[in-house]
């Protein structure tokens, strides 16, 4: 089975986009909780001091940007290796 590689990309593109914008509401609306579970990925860590949270619409926009197209580019490798190394 070989998969297209621009669907793929797309695909992924739009969930990272999708999951970036949740992350970004959770930021805004719910800041103790978004610290915490950022604690707990970095096993114990202490940065409370980077605990600024400050999302205006620029950065929430390049970071939107700039993560869909790195993702888009991820996908779109995966996909290529996936259908280089699946040859029989």
């Amino acid at each position: 089975m070989r998969i297209k590689p621009k669907a793929s990309a797309k695909a992924i593109a739009w969930t990272t986009g999708i999951l970036y914008s949740l992350c970004a509401l959770t930021v805004i609306y719910f800041p103790d909780l978004a610290m915490a579970v950022t604690q707990s990925w970095f096993h114990g860590v202490d940065i409370s001091l980077l605990a600024t949270f400050e999302v205006s619409i620029g950065s929430f926009t390049t970071g939107l940007v700039t993560s869909m197209l790195a993702a888009w580019v991820a996908g779109y490798l995966i996909a290529g290796f996936y259908n280089y190394f699946s040859k029989e």
